[in-house]
């Protein structure tokens, strides 16, 4: 055997076992977990998990009662998030991560980091990062989300809601 065929099965080697590798690093990573809901970073975190994860109950448990267009109820909540679909649309696709947390008495803001990977052939990946901002008011001893500018419909702030 010639040394640039060494050298080349070297090559093929060594990029089958990065891709093994990669390929490792995703499946074995943990799934996202709840977190406590004694502090913003935890209610805001939870939030955005249920919704991710579809569990409307959970979700919904974390709106604020205080927004004027507070859906009535569970099944009154998951309907505006299906029918305005396109608040969410992306939410299953993205990483999110709480950057930070200011609290200002009983008013939080939480930033929020999003990840989101696009694809555009075999060599062509990209990731965008962007930042949101999320609001949070401690009701009834409990953080509770009252606006964001991602994943919250802005109905929800309006009297009469989204109906």
């Amino acid at each position: 055997m010639r040394g640039t065929d060494k050298v080349l099965i070297g090559i093929v080697v060594a990029i089958v076992l990065l891709v093994g590798v990669a390929f490792a690093a995703i499946l074995l990573r943990p799934e996202p977990t709840y977190e406590a809901e004694d502090t913003p970073a935890g209610v805001a975190h939870n939030y955005l998990l249920a919704l991710q994860r579809k569990d409307y109950p959970s979700a919904y448990r974390h709106l604020s009662p205080s927004l004027n267009g507070y859906p009535a109820s569970q099944d009154e909540f998951e309907r505006d998030v299906k029918e305005l679909d396109y608040w969410f649309a992306d939410i299953s696709e993205s990483t999110l991560a709480i950057e930070s947390t200011a609290i200002r008495g009983a008013v939080a803001d939480a930033v929020i980091r999003k990840t989101q990977f696009g694809a555009g052939g075999i060599f062509d990946t990209s990731q965008y990062i962007t930042s949101f901002e999320m609001e949070l008011q401690l009701v009834g001893g409990e953080w509770k989300v009252t606006d964001s500018e991602d994943y919250f419909l802005p109905c929800w702030r309006q009297a009469g809601g989204c109906s």
